[in-house]
């Protein structure tokens, strides 16, 4: 422990009295040298002047140094008087470094803890991702094959059935030119043929429903024209069930790029599924279409029988009749195999709406082609 006092009065007193004491020494000190000057002066000699000057100088050096020794006795006595005033602040303010301190410590280790965090989950997360990507690519990969081997085995089984088929409708119809038969006979051979030729048509549409199942390949878009392929759908249509059908073109319909081949299935069935399933005296599908955004839709009304919303979907699936009292023949995939091909393109084919007096269906196709501006949609119902 220091023996000096720490007490102000102390630090005060001590430079004072040390002031005094060199002052009182240095008053000595110029008289003294006063003295010894005026004695030399008096002898007048040169060396008494060059004594003179001499003692002058150690006298002026003699009161610089003591001058110059207060002054630093007095500022270090300041400095220990600042020093004792600054220590009950200096604590304080150490702690708080200190504190402040150890909070940025601790940020700083927050902050790395949770961008490790972060990066540990980035890669996790691209991992999983990878791995995603990986299993995607694989299950595309067998949903191709195994698509290229139903496609596969759909066309050996259709062509092998379609040899027998061959030979029960010639058989068929040998029976059928026969004279010896009787009516009975007739009826039965009549039967043979008819679900012969229903056998024929159910092979056709699991050949086209295998082939609109994927995304066509190895073929080139063109411009798809809906007015001249509704016309001459039309055209097969009249052939196939009669002059007392009707198909009508409302306004003028929008063109596509896309493969004709895949396009025409879909109008096909729809018009002809509306025709069929059609109870009116003047059975009638007309035909409309607008550009939405970046789709081509193509609308499609009849004034057939209708089918209750509820059972919309039902229509699309494979092999799926209207109950009816019509008696109409098919397979019943005609729906089936259109929804799939629009769908192929990027599209869709849905039920819009349905009543007694008939149903409206819509077919989106993307628009890959500008053509002008939007012409004003079908009305949403046939009236006969």
């Amino acid at each position: 422990m220091s023996m000096r006092s720490s007490h102000p009065s102390d630090a005060n007193s001590r430079p004072t009295r040390a002031v005094a004491t060199d002052l009182l020494w240095a008053g000595a000190v110029i008289v003294l040298v006063v003295a010894v000057g005026t004695l030399l002066y008096l002898a007048q000699s040169n060396l008494s002047i060059v004594l003179w000057a001499t003692v002058v100088a150690v006298a002026a050096i003699a009161y610089s140094t003591v001058v110059s020794i207060e002054t630093a006795q007095t500022l270090n006595a300041i400095g220990e008087r600042a020093w004792t005033d600054v220590q009950p602040l200096r604590a304080p303010a150490t702690r708080h470094l200190s504190g402040s301190v150890d909070r940025v410590a601790t940020l700083v280790w927050e902050r790395e803890a949770a961008l490790k965090e972060a990066l540990q989950r980035e890669r996790s997360y691209t991992l999983a991702v990878e791995l995603s990507e990986m299993s995607l690519r694989d299950a595309h990969q067998r949903l191709a094959e195994v698509n290229a081997e139903l496609e596969a085995f759909t066309y050996s089984a259709s062509h092998d059935l379609a040899v027998p088929l061959k030979t029960i409708e010639a058989f068929a119809q040998l029976l059928s030119e026969s004279d010896n038969l009787d009516e009975e006979q007739v009826d039965y051979t009549a039967r043979i043929a008819s679900t012969a030729q229903r056998l024929r048509s159910l092979i056709t549409d699991l050949l086209v429903l295998s082939r609109m199942s994927s995304a066509p390949t190895g073929v080139e878009n063109e411009i798809v024209d809906f007015n001249s392929m509704v016309l001459d759908i039309e055209g097969e249509i009249v052939t196939a069930l009669g002059m007392g059908v009707n198909v009508s073109i409302e306004g003028s319909l929008p063109t596509v790029l896309a493969p004709s081949a895949r396009v025409r299935p879909i109008l096909q069935n729809v018009i002809q599924n509306g025709l069929k399933y059609n109870d009116s005296e003047s059975p009638l599908v007309i035909v409309s279409g607008f550009r939405d955004g970046n789709q081509v839709i193509i609308q499609i009304a009849d004034n057939g029988i209708g089918v209750p919303i509820a059972k919309g979907e039902d229509m699309f699936g494979l092999f799926s009749r209207l109950e009816s009292k019509l008696d109409t023949p098919g397979s019943g995939a005609g729906l089936a195999i259109a929804r799939r091909a629009a769908r192929s393109l990027g599209g869709d084919l849905w039920l819009e709406s349905s009543c007694p007096e008939g149903s409206i269906f819509m077919l989106a196709l993307p628009d890959q082609i500008d053509a002008g501006p939007v012409p004003t949609p079908a009305p949403a119902r046939v009236e006969v």
